[in-house]
């Protein structure tokens, strides 16, 4: 499980001339005691047709499931807990 701790929107043309936009969303994951202490940060990027087709907005304080597709690219993110949860904690 990840928690949202930023999103920044992103807006960019591909070397094909394609413009792409989205949303950069940047995630924190607890590292396992027996690994370690404190968390890990990450940044996935969803793009304007991804984010469409989620039954939420992400927001900063969310958790989240990142999915990925069998190549390892985002291929979507699954609400855990809303930013108005009891059970928030960094």
């Amino acid at each position: 499980m990840s928690k949202i701790i930023g999103c920044e929107h992103k807006n960019f043309t591909t070397q094909k001339g394609d413009t792409i936009e989205g949303v950069s969303i940047y995630i924190t994951d607890k590292i396992p005691p027996q690994r370690g202490e404190g968390c890990t940060g990450d940044r996935i990027f969803l793009s304007k047709n991804k984010l469409n087709d989620l039954s939420f907005v992400p927001a900063v304080g969310m958790d989240i499931e990142v999915l990925y597709n069998k190549y390892g690219k985002v291929s979507t993110i699954r609400l855990i807990a809303d930013a108005g949860s009891d059970d928030i904690d960094l």
